[in-house]
């Protein structure tokens, strides 16, 4: 097994190399995240540390499993891409029409008053703005406001191809507003892959200061991190930092950077629970009510995050917590043979839409493919109620590009 797994990193080695596609694209990306996130996951388990301690040879079956699916998925990817190039063969020369240039405000527009908006309600509920304790989830009720809200990243994206500063600017005030209320790490996360796609692929920055500046993230991380879930200021982390840099920080702080992506360790407890757990709460009742929540047709008895995460580790769930894993197998593990079929329709339905939204000619649809990049980069690790937020992300859109071209057809102006 050990020598069929060499061969196809080899094989997966080569084509990177060969193949002529964007670093976007989903086959690279696909064929990266199994070399860095599954083959160093099983390493790092085996040789150094599992948060779950369970030893790498436990995993060399699941891993084996994950690392087929992956490289399968992977090369779907690569004909969509292939195909795909066959008929566009353009440089970053994006077409902007009057229907664009409206859509970019009401995102934009949109953004501002719905971030003043949720800021007021989240006061009114909580009594303050910005986040202060960590274990209350001050967007219960209110999540629907984030994605109008990080639609600025659209407004700046675009606004900054232009060379349009000024709206660009109001953009990104309204994007450091949200880091700063927010609490979390993952805005400042997703805000600067987002942005980082578009500055490579528009040639405005060179591979070279990425490469520079990737060496910092894991320490930025561990900082966030720390910031978050202690009583430390940032300057107190930093001191701790550099006074002792031995072997246990070092593994901490590859485990708080890298680490928290225990797919491998997760999908092996939840195939190892399977029959402990899934028979108990599973059904097609249950799987038609996750994929259809509003109908309220049976009795939810258990979350899946919650379900999830007693499988991993007992005792593990609390209410603001999601446990994720390998998103075909959670499926399978929720819904059986239907779920796991579900996850694979509706990856090859997202890999195909992804690789029309990277080889666009329009500037509008470029910018908000970039948005959307660093939620389908990790796909491979949605849950469903992932699944769903992405739907809502596109409902939003559909919805500002209808009102835009209604706009443009009767010839009103938001400028």
């Amino acid at each position: 097994m050990e020598y069929f797994l060499t061969l196809l990193v080899s094989f997966q080695l080569f084509l990177i190399f060969v193949v002529k596609t964007r670093i976007d694209g989903p086959f690279k990306v696909l064929t990266l995240y199994s070399l860095a996130f599954l083959s160093l996951r099983w390493v790092y388990a085996e040789y150094i540390y599992s948060k779950f301690n369970i030893s790498g040879q436990d995993l060399t079956s699941t891993f084996f499993i994950l690392f087929i699916f992956v490289f399968c998925l992977s090369l779907v990817a690569l004909t969509f891409e292939l195909d795909e190039k066959s008929k566009v063969k353009t440089k970053f020369n994006l077409s902007i029409s009057k229907k664009d240039l409206i859509a970019a405000d009401l995102f934009l527009y949109l953004s501002i008053a719905f971030t003043f908006l949720g800021l007021l309600i989240r006061y009114l509920k909580f009594g303050f703005i910005f986040q202060t304790d960590y274990m209350v989830d001050v967007w219960a009720g209110l999540y629907f406001f984030k994605i109008p809200m990080w639609s600025a990243i659209v407004a700046l994206i675009f606004n900054l191809h232009l060379k349009k500063y000024k709206k660009a600017l109001i953009s990104l005030s309204i994007i450091f507003i949200l880091i700063a209320v927010d609490g979390e790490r993952a805005p400042a996360f997703f805000f600067i892959f987002s942005l980082g796609v578009y500055l490579l692929i528009s040639k405005k920055i060179s591979w070279k200061t990425v490469s520079l500046t990737a060496l910092s993230f894991p320490i930025i991380f561990y900082i966030l991190t720390v910031r978050r879930f202690s009583d430390l200021s940032t300057f107190g982390i930093l001191a701790s930092l550099f006074q002792g840099v031995d072997a246990d920080l070092m593994i901490e702080l590859l485990n708080w950077s890298y680490g928290r992506y225990y797919i491998l360790e997760s999908t092996f407890l939840l195939f190892d629970g399977i029959n402990l757990l899934r028979e108990e709460y599973y059904s097609f009742t249950y799987f038609f009510q996750r994929i259809f929540p509003f109908l309220d047709i049976a009795e939810s008895g258990m979350s899946l995050s919650q379900l999830a995460c007693s499988a991993i580790s007992e005792n593990r769930w609390e209410p603001h917590v999601s446990c994720m894993a390998f998103y075909p197998a959670l499926m399978y593990f929720d819904s059986g043979i239907i779920g796991l079929f579900f996850s694979i329709f509706s990856s090859l339905a997202l890999l195909y839409f992804w690789v029309k939204a990277h080889r666009t000619t329009r500037l509008i649809i470029f910018s908000l493919y970039a948005w959307l990049f660093p939620k389908i980069m990790f796909f491979l690790n949605w849950t469903l109620a992932s699944f769903f937020e992405i739907i809502y992300y596109l409902l939003y859109i559909f919805f500002v590009l209808g009102i835009a071209k209604f706009l443009s057809i009767t010839r009103f102006s938001l400028r």
